[in-house]
């Protein structure tokens, strides 16, 4: 499972606004095995995605992308579950813990 981290935001510098990244883009962008696309958008137990994240989120989703807005690990495994199946969740699991202990 391959994962790249592309939050976007703003940033103050030297008195300067910048924008970091696109409106809307998701805080993690993944390529599973099967090569399918997943857009990850992390958030807080109370967090509510922004109206750009959701344009973003319609814009993969019609393109057979899979969105996954969590709010815990528990929401995002099981997010993957749906999508990939249970199983297919664990073996990733144990794969990425066996790349670890090597």
């Amino acid at each position: 499972f391959y994962v790249l981290r592309t939050s976007a935001g703003m940033a103050q510098i030297e008195g300067r606004t910048l924008a970091i990244g696109r409106s809307g883009t998701h805080d993690r962008t993944c390529c599973a095995p099967n090569g399918r696309y997943v857009s990850v958008e992390i958030k807080s137990a109370k967090g509510t995605p922004s109206p750009a994240q959701l344009r973003q989120k319609e814009f993969i989703q019609r393109r057979n992308g899979i969105v996954i807005i969590a709010h815990s690990v528990d929401e995002l495994r099981s997010s993957l579950a749906d999508a990939f199946g249970a199983q297919t969740v664990d073996d990733w699991e144990k794969l990425g813990r066996a790349k670890k202990r090597a």
